[in-house]
């Protein structure tokens, strides 16, 4: 299993959304008592622009949300972001009330599409001491470059942007991504007539060594007469003779090198080797697990489990799920162990992971403002074969990927792929509104019947905690009574133009 492929689908596990492209900032007053809920004001952009407004007054933090995320989202820190053409509504939800803002999106110009932009990456100097470098595109867009050279006869360069001196003066290596233009500009006092023949090289592939097979002689098939080299990258794990005999002295890993007049052959050694044919326990391995993959199967040759025994040493850091898969609990180093034939097989574990109850808000990546909201997760371009929450009390996801809020906290959702799972952490908020007595962050006709049905029946439905300080919304601090459900009726029908109200 490879590793980069983990990190790319952790990184592919997040909310889905448009990303800025460029930003601007509006002002944003602070709620008023008196108005519950008003236009703060209005923004027109382009797909792909972002917009953050600025609180000009008071110092409370609202809560975002975005009516149509399909036309524009919204982050945590209320960066607006267009993502397709329509009219939509932004809403800063504060204690006192909420205010939105009119978004609407457009398309990018004609000229906009068409426009080239050209990215200077500086000077690279080349000599014969250092003939080639690797051009590399940091933030560049999607899609892949193509490459050329203004001078061939001073520097060429591949479609891998790797730019090699083939002589001296000057020359621009340019790379296009659709209309994004990327020039560098190369120097080279390269001559050709001092470079040194680079040897041809070959690589041997893979060589095992174990208690079973300790040693093993390489063969390069070049016949007889032919002046060979040879080396061991760490003599400890390996040593190999002249005569291309390998011979395992630890476990571990290194390279056997082969090298000739005119190439060099590279094997990567991988050596079980503890020294004993009467080992009963061998490491066999490591595994990191981390807060983004916080599982992975172990690449085993074993394929029937039957009868295997599995282990940890410390079931609060991790423990096997019996098929080869292991999982995090917690952080901290332990060992997996499992019995097969009568040999105890170790791995060990090293795992950053972190449960809910120890998260706090800044490691959450999304967050559900409300109870009984949803937001969507996207498992990237693999296929997911399972969604799941460890956290079913906070919040629970479909097959389809789709959270939807239950109580206030923070649950770690998990998507799991063939070799590996990724996650995040998403937090559900539940923000002090008056009237919103099912606290989904809003306040409508619902609401009114949920208060009058906490009354007519409470052991069914209890309003409790900020639910129930939501729900008395007429009067000051005298409990929940029908006059809040008729405040929410009156404020639904713009007679009461905010809540809460005092009389």
């Amino acid at each position: 299993m490879k590793y980069s492929k983990l990190t790319a689908f952790a990184a592919a596990l997040a909310l889905l959304g448009g990303q800025p492209v460029s930003q601007t900032v509006i002002s944003m007053p602070a709620a008023a008592v008196s108005d519950a809920e008003s236009i703060a004001g209005s923004v027109t952009l382009k797909i792909g622009e972002s917009v953050v407004p600025q609180q000009t007054s008071g110092s409370e933090t609202p809560s975002w949300t975005s009516d149509d995320p399909k036309i524009a989202s919204v982050s945590a820190a209320g960066e607006i972001t267009g993502v397709s053409e329509g009219t939509t509504y932004i809403n800063a939800i504060f204690s006192s009330g909420i205010q939105k803002f009119k978004v609407t999106v457009i398309k990018k110009n004609d000229a906009d599409e068409d426009k080239e932009t050209v990215t200077d990456l500086g000077t690279v100097q080349l000599d014969n001491s250092r003939a080639v470098v690797s051009a590399k595109l940091n933030n560049a867009p999607d899609g892949t470059p193509v490459w050329s050279s203004s001078d061939t006869k001073v520097a060429s360069v591949d479609q891998e942007g790797t730019i090699t001196a083939v002589g001296s003066g000057e020359c621009i290596v340019t790379a296009v991504i659709g209309k994004n233009k990327y020039v560098l500009k190369v120097v080279s006092t390269f001559r050709p007539e001092d470079a040194v023949t680079e040897k041809q090289k070959f690589t041997l592939g893979k060589i095992e060594l174990s208690d079973d097979k300790p040693s093993v002689t390489a063969d390069l098939g070049l016949g007889e007469g032919v002046e060979i080299t040879w080396s061991s990258s760490d003599d400890k794990i390996a040593t190999v003779d002249k005569n291309g005999r390998i011979t395992a002295h630890s476990a571990g890993s290194c390279k056997i090198t082969a090298e000739t007049e005119n190439a060099v052959y590279v094997a990567d050694l991988e050596s079980s080797y503890t020294g004993s044919p009467d080992v009963t326990e061998k490491v066999i391995g490591s595994v990191k697990l981390t807060q983004d993959v916080p599982d992975k199967k172990l690449n085993l040759t074993i394929t029937d489990f039957t009868g295997v025994k599995w282990s940890s040493t410390d079931e609060k850091v991790a423990v096997p799920d019996g098929s080869g898969r292991i999982i995090a609990v917690g952080s901290g180093s332990c060992q997996i162990r499992f019995i097969k034939d009568s040999v105890t097989y170790i791995v060990n574990v090293e795992s950053e992971f972190r449960p809910a109850s120890e998260l706090k808000e800044t490691d959450c990546s999304g967050t559900i403002i409300g109870l009984g909201n949803k937001m969507e997760l996207s498992g990237g371009s693999s296929e997911v074969l399972e969604w799941e929450s460890l956290n079913e009390d906070v919040a629970v996801v479909s097959d389809k990927g789709v959270v939807t809020s239950k109580s206030e906290g923070i649950a770690v959702i998990k998507a799991h792929y063939a070799d590996y799972s990724s996650a995040i952490a998403v937090q559900v908020k539940i923000v002090p509104l008056p009237g919103d007595a099912d606290c989904d962050a809003k306040v409508k006709m619902n609401d009114a019947v949920l208060i009058m049905q906490s009354m007519s029946n409470p052991d069914r439905y209890t309003l409790e905690g900020q639910a129930e300080k939501n729900a008395d919304c007429y009067g000051k601090n005298d409990g929940i009574t029908p006059n809040d459900a008729l405040a929410v009726q009156k404020y639904l029908l713009n007679i009461y133009k905010s809540l809460p109200v005092e009389e």
